[in-house]
């Protein structure tokens, strides 16, 4: 699959949002993010595939005032499909769900995921199925996905990706640490 490059996306959507809350799901693109800056307002999910909607669904709800951008590869969104309901259920206005789609489940393997179908656009039909106000797709990060991360949500944004030519460092950020940003977050909105 050709596509653009993780980290420049990751890049890309850390600038256009650099005040929103970011929760990234397991594997290589929370290795990917950390890469491209570290914060009280990032999250890695390491070791929860699958969990990034969730988590960041609750901290939609939690966090009104605040975009939160879920990033999530092509494999975890198949992981959490029994959240995507509950997205069209509560239509949060704060809410992007990015899938970086490489069309693989590349940190365990490369093994290949079924969601890509013709040009990613089972997930697109999945988001829309759902009640995402929007699913895009964009070839990487532009413009319009800019002003997409400043509409009314839900926003779902679709982005292939090429595979890695190289893999980021662990996460160095310690779990305990993770938890401990998030909840001062929740209390400076007074929402903890």
């Amino acid at each position: 699959m050709s596509g653009a490059v993780p980290t420049e996306v990751l890049a890309g959507l850390v600038s256009a949002a650099p005040d929103a809350v970011f929760v990234s799901t397991c594997g290589y693109l929370s290795r990917d993010l950390q890469q491209v800056g570290d914060g009280p307002n990032f999250f890695y999910l390491v070791g929860s595939m699958g969990a990034a909607l969730p988590l960041g669904l609750a901290l939609a709800d939690c966090l009104p005032e605040m975009q939160v951008v879920v990033i999530d590869g092509d494999g975890s969104f198949l992981m959490s499909l029994n959240c995507l309901p509950l997205v069209g259920a509560q239509a949060p206005r704060n809410l992007v769900h990015v899938v970086l789609d490489n069309g693989m489940h590349e940190s365990t393997g490369g093994q290949r995921t079924v969601a890509t179908g013709r040009s990613g656009a089972r997930i697109r039909r999945a988001m829309r199925a759902a009640g995402y106000a929007r699913a895009l797709l964009a070839p990487r990060v532009t413009d319009t996905v800019a002003r997409a991360l400043r509409q009314t949500g839900p926003t779902g944004i679709h982005i292939p990706v090429a595979p890695r030519t190289s893999v980021a460092p662990r996460i160095t950020t310690e779990p305990e640490e993770l938890v401990r940003r998030t909840r001062k977050l929740l209390a400076d909105s007074g929402r903890q």
